[in-house]
């Protein structure tokens, strides 16, 4: 009966580990995937068209699959969309999201908000960090 109560872990404990856990593995991700500790220009800008192109894939065929929760456009011409024209639709709002320009012509809903706030944020980080490893290349 003692030995069950000493191996009993605070649920709180284990959580706060498990985060702890996965933020070190997020850190690692980014520090040396992404950008070589910022020595890597190039690589920061694959890893930008990388991320570009997986929400612009991700915003199209949520909009083709679940027409409820895609993106929007507020000006819709009197021609019926096709799939091409939607297809590069979500490719240039995941582009004005990521460079967090908002024209405003289109926006998302449902559920892919969210999903463009974490685009707007991916953006900025990695324009600041490509900023950063181009000028500390430049600066070598």
């Amino acid at each position: 009966m003692n030995s069950y109560f000493q191996e009993s872990v605070d649920p709180f404990q284990k959580g706060k580990n498990d985060f702890l856990i996965r933020a070190e593995h997020f850190q690692r991700y980014v520090f040396d995937y992404v950008g070589r500790y910022a020595t890597a220009p190039i690589r920061v800008l694959q890893n930008m068209l990388i991320t570009l192109s997986s929400f612009g894939l991700i915003f199209y065929f949520v909009s083709e699959f679940f027409p409820k929760f895609g993106c929007i456009a507020t000006t819709i011409g009197e021609n019926p969309l096709n799939h091409q024209h939607e297809f590069w639709n979500a490719f240039y709002y995941s582009a004005i999201t990521f460079f967090t320009i908002g024209y405003g012509d289109y926006f998302a809903d449902g559920y892919l908000k969210p999903l463009a706030a974490m685009e707007g944020f991916s953006g900025v980080f990695l324009m600041s960090y490509f900023t950063v490893a181009f000028v500390r290349k430049i600066l070598r």
